[in-house]
């Protein structure tokens, strides 16, 4: 079963996101050549699934090169109908890349009349928060380690190196 039968086979609120490693339209990249046939098929297969792509804000590509020199909008969020009747005014974030080529992406909605799903945007906005500062406690910590054992090792090759200078060789 593909992605596309399986929207079709259950009816409801769907929401199907990753990356594609396509884009849609010659804008989403820059510094690669853009293959009208691949998003011509992409375009396609979006279409036929029922899917809608979702407006993005915050970043405007999701990837980037490790030169730098191609940026691309290949991950994406897709959803339904369904679930754009629920949320018509949906979009989703990409947000600043840290650890990665691509960029998180963040869903976001909210009606004015859906109180438990904003108090759950809350929530959920402050656990990313906690657990933004633990990785930056725990990297913080992994750097002082690898600093003090880098520093331990350079002092026990200099010790081995002035040990073997002032100490004739044997033959």
């Amino acid at each position: 079963m593909d992605i596309k039968d399986l929207v079709d086979s259950v009816n409801s609120i769907s929401i199907v996101m990753g990356d594609f490693n396509k884009v849609r339209y010659a804008t989403e990249q820059m510094g690669s050549h853009f293959c009208h046939r691949s998003a011509s098929f992409f375009n396609d297969f979006i279409s036929s699934s029922g899917l809608l792509d979702i407006p993005m804000g915050g970043m405007g590509f999701t990837r980037i090169n490790t030169l730098g020199s191609k940026l691309s909008k290949i991950d994406r969020i897709l959803v339904s109908n369904q679930f754009l009747d629920k949320w018509p005014n949906s979009h989703m974030l990409a947000l600043t890349r840290e650890f990665s080529d691509h960029s998180p992406l963040l869903l976001c909605w909210s009606s004015s009349t859906d109180r438990h799903l904003n108090l759950s945007a809350v929530i959920f906005k402050a656990k990313l928060k906690k657990l933004k500062l633990a990785f930056q406690l725990w990297r913080t910590t992994e750097v002082a380690t690898e600093t003090a054992t880098a520093m331990e090792l350079r002092e026990k090759i200099m010790e081995i190196d002035l040990r073997a200078e002032h100490s004739p060789s044997q033959k």
